[in-house]
């Protein structure tokens, strides 16, 4: 009685120590999980503060929007109700002025725009950059915004960030640093509702910098899953062995070759044959079997003309029978005939011969 007591209680304890077992197990597995996630957000805390402390020493405030109140630098929201004179302080009025308001240039007036007008410090892109009293701000100044700007993305690029491909895919911690970093050194960047112009400054020099790069870089492994050409080599022993290559066009081809290889024959790929049915009118096919003889050689085309020509053949036979004299009827002999018409020695007979050589006469 003693020694099933025990036993019972070995395997109670036994129950006990194996789910202790797999509570601890589960505790591992939780702590295993937690440690990586520490470790990846430590290495993005990482990488953000570097470059959060990169693009904000590169910072150097020199102006303010009220030079007498402010300190150089100062950012805060700004209200359109403080500044009256501004033309464009949201997206939506920037846009409306530009559908309003095309570019067009005169009969004889020369177009300069480019480069070549930036140069001359006129600002002819940029007009949603305002002063305070509501004057447009000048071509230096919006040069020297979107040349910083560059140095910010490029300051980005040499960074472990990653890029995003266009401005408008960026998160909004990426967009709120540039932005901050523009209203600090060009503070007619704050004259907006919620960084609408620092948006469009943006947008233009993040798709210069970067986009554009991103579109022209041509993969080096070319995808050929969905060819619209069927290639035919032909093997040594005179089978062919078709084979569809598929080419994906989502990058720009490169010219091809003008010479073609001798062994390699390019065709469209051909419709799928429709299944004949029995409502369908199907000519029969012709019989490969080589014809008999007369009028089993002559093709269809033949027998028409011969058919057509028949009443053509008739007429000319009545006519020949009644004008034209048999040759069998009234004939005379071949001997009188030729003496009729023939006195002397034929022609090229030995008689002949003889009286032309002076041998004999007629």
């Amino acid at each position: 009685m003693d020694i099933v007591v025990r036993m019972q209680r070995y395997e109670q304890d036994q129950w006990d120590l194996r789910r202790q077992l797999t509570n601890l197990q589960t505790y591992v597995d939780d702590l295993k999980h937690e440690i990586r996630r520490i470790k990846s957000s430590d290495n993005s805390d990482d990488v953000r503060a570097n470059l959060t402390y990169l693009l904000m020493e590169s910072v150097k405030p020199i102006d303010s929007l009220k030079p007498e109140e402010e300190e150089p630098g100062e950012d805060h929201v700004r209200h359109r109700e403080d500044f009256p004179n501004i033309k464009f302080f949201t997206a939506r009025d920037w846009t409306e002025y530009k559908r309003d308001n095309k570019k067009s240039t005169r009969d004889g007036e020369p177009v300069i725009r480019g480069k070549a007008k930036s140069s001359l410090g006129e600002n002819h892109t940029a007009l949603y950059l305002e002063r305070t009293d509501g004057q447009p701000a000048d071509g230096d100044y919006v040069n020297d915004a979107r040349k910083f700007a560059r140095t910010l993305i490029n300051l980005a690029l040499t960074s472990k960030y990653k890029m995003p491909r266009k401005w408008s895919e960026a998160d909004i911690w990426f967009q709120e640093l540039f932005y901050t970093a523009l209203r600090k050194r060009f503070p007619l960047f704050q004259l907006c509702h919620n960084n609408a112009k620092g948006n469009f400054s943006m947008t233009q020099a993040y798709y210069e910098a970067v986009t554009r790069k991103w579109e022209n870089i041509r993969p080096q492994n070319l995808d050929l899953e969905n060819s619209k050409y069927t290639i035919k080599s032909h093997s040594a022993s005179g089978e062919d062995d078709d084979e569809t290559v598929d080419v994906r066009d989502t990058t720009k081809a490169s010219k091809p070759t003008t010479k073609r290889p001798p062994t390699t024959v390019i065709t469209p790929p051909r419709p799928a044959k429709a299944a004949r049915t029995q409502g369908q009118d199907a000519e029969p096919e012709l019989s490969r079997q080589t014809p008999g003889k007369g009028k089993g050689r002559a093709g269809p085309s033949l027998l028409a003309i011969m058919a057509t020509s028949a009443y053509d053949m008739s007429s000319y036979t009545m006519f020949a029978a009644t004008h034209v004299p048999c040759p069998t009827q009234n004939r005379r002999p071949a001997r009188t005939a030729r003496a009729k018409y023939h006195v002397g020695p034929r022609l090229g007979s030995r008689g002949s011969r003889n009286v032309h050589c002076g041998y004999g006469g007629p």
